[in-house]
């Protein structure tokens, strides 16, 4: 359908949405401290915010999000470890005047005073209808947001839930929450909303449209059910999504009502503006949507908005001097370009400091004295660590993740499981494969391939972990050979394996870690740990560290 002429506007309601904004107010790269490759940023979908606010009548424009907004990247950093400064996001965010906001999975991140914190920032409600506290509601699952259209007042009912992989991913960090069914709970928040005198109700669902789950059977609840909250909740108007970082422009039949529910998404780090215009009628008591248009206007087609970037420059500043501080010297480089395929010190250096942080933190308990490895993963094909100075930059950039040390106990027999789920990461070989072309392949779990940063190594503090992993040979069968110090670790022989919470609430599916009683280890991000090591032990050698001499046979 043809969009209208500018007078007919009169009678259209314009929702703009936002989506995975992860902290991207610039569009900056703070690991190479420069302008990002692809145009991103609030700062330049601020600019088509405006353009929509003045191109149409007054009060007719509602600005919402959909999660996974104040995390994930350094300015997110540098925040959580400064409490005593608003949230540059909070601050363009409310500048911008969102309505509403759904929660995202990585608002989570930081823990829950980090989140509440930030919602105290926020001039908005941040909304999740599926999360419990104590048997009540832990957020808003609704808000009445006012806008004028044709002349009329109206009110619009914003519903928000979000994908319950959160109490997978970061379960420690949310063990007082419950998650339950979005669908579910999306159509009872709609019911509410429209009870309270909502005359339209859009969904806020930070969830993929689905349905499928990556985290297979660690929780009875799929993490992308957005489509069938469109398919199967009728008195829904529209949907504006997040999660999956994908572009989503489309509608979906509503199997009760058959109307056509328009959806969309994004795409992720302010690449994106989505833009859901929905043309009334006016003459019933209660407005009906007569037409619906969807469009996702491109970052790209626009500058930066001048009055966010300066709002926002002082913060911005501060991030590149903090994340540019010197970190130590190195005296060799530590590389990490082949880590999926061969032994890396990138990853010697990570699994160094997570078991000697938890070998020292279990003195005096009764874990004392049990060995202790670690687990890590590569973060993307990083090229590791220079020779010569490094700067926190440099680590963040192998490390880019806020996650902290998680710990749990396991017999040798668990450990040969968890290197054989490692495994599959690799294609099947029929002998003599180029190993890069069998890396991220395809399972049940990750339809769409294996990604890197769920590929796990072993390995511990001042000692060398071997094994070996034969493609050639099925898949369960692949792993022999598995050595701690030179000596072969037995079946019943127990082990504390250090590894990240998001690898311990489930992430990546590894057996025998989500179930099994979790070992006290703080709340110590993985990242400063790293930092600390550095700086403690520059000018830092490859020999300082512990050794993975594990072998990939094709």
């Amino acid at each position: 359908m043809e969009p209208p002429a500018p007078a007919e506007y009169d009678n259209t309601l314009t929702v703009l949405g936002t989506s995975d904004l992860h902290s991207d107010l610039l569009g900056w790269d703070y690991y190479v401290d420069a302008e990002s490759q692809a145009p991103s940023g609030l700062a330049r979908i601020a600019t088509l915010i405006r353009q929509y606010r003045q191109e149409r009548p007054a009060g007719s424009v509602v600005l919402v999000d959909a999660g996974d907004t104040f995390q994930g990247n350094p300015l997110a950093g540098y925040h959580a470890e400064r409490t005593d400064e608003r949230h540059a996001v909070a601050v363009a965010m409310n500048s911008l005047e969102y309505a509403a906001a759904a929660v995202g999975n990585h608002d989570f991140n930081y823990g829950l005073d980090s989140l509440a914190r930030f919602a105290g920032e926020v001039d908005f409600p941040l909304l999740a209808a599926n999360v419990a506290r104590d048997g009540d509601r832990a957020f808003p699952a609704w808000t009445l947001v006012p806008a004028r259209v044709g002349g009329r007042d109206l009110q619009i009912g914003f519903v928000g839930v979000t994908t319950p992989g959160s109490a997978v991913w970061d379960r420690e960090k949310v063990a007082e929450l419950t998650f339950t069914d979005i669908v579910d709970a999306a159509r009872v928040a709609a019911g509410q909303a429209r009870d309270a005198g909502a005359d339209l109700v859009i969904v806020l669902s930070h969830s993929g449209l689905g349905p499928s789950s990556s985290y297979g059977d660690a929780l009875p609840l799929l993490e992308n059910a957005t489509s069938l909250i469109a398919q199967t909740v009728p008195g829904i108007d529209g949907i504006v999504l997040g999660h999956s970082h994908e572009s989503v422009a489309a509608t979906i039949t509503n199997e009760q009502t058959g109307v056509e529910v328009p959806v969309l998404e994004p795409s992720f780090y302010g690449r994106q503006l989505a833009v859901l215009e929905l043309d009334l009628d006016l003459s019933a008591a209660r407005p009906q949507v007569v037409a619906a248009r969807t469009e996702l206007r491109e970052a790209s087609e626009v500058t930066k908005d001048p009055a966010i970037v300066e709002l926002v420059a002082d913060a911005h500043e501060r991030v590149r001097t903090h994340i540019a501080a010197p970190a130590g010297v190195l005296e060799e480089p530590l590389e990490g370009h082949d880590a999926t395929i061969a032994p890396s010190p990138m990853l010697d250096l990570v699994n160094q400091v997570q078991s000697r942080y938890l070998r020292e933190r279990l003195r005096g308990t009764k874990w004392e004295g049990l060995p202790v490895l670690s687990a890590a993963a590569p973060y993307g094909r990083s090229q590791g660590l220079p020779h010569g100075p490094v700067s926190i930059r440099d680590i963040a950039a192998i490390y880019p993740f806020d996650n902290i040390v998680a710990a749990r106990v396991l017999t040798g027999r668990d450990l040969r499981d968890y290197l054989e789920h490692a495994a599959a990461y690799f294609a099947s070989s029929d002998g003599g494969s180029d190993p890069r072309t069998l890396c991220g392949a395809a399972t049940t779990r990750a339809p769409h391939g294996t990604p890197d940063y769920n590929f796990d190594v072993l390995g511990t503090a001042d000692g060398a972990v071997s094994y070996t992993i034969d493609v050639r040979r099925p898949l369960g069968e692949r792993v022999s050979g598995l050595q701690v110090n030179g000596v072969p670790v037995e079946d019943d022989q127990r082990f504390v394996l250090g590894l990240s919470d998001y690898r311990a609430g489930g992430g990546g599916g590894y057996p025998h870690v989500r179930d099994t009683t979790p070992i006290e280890a703080g709340t110590q991000d993985i990242r400063s740990l790293v930092v600390d090591f550095v700086r403690s032990h520059s000018p830092l050698r490859r020999a300082d560290l512990g050794r993975t001499d594990w072998t990939l046979v094709t």
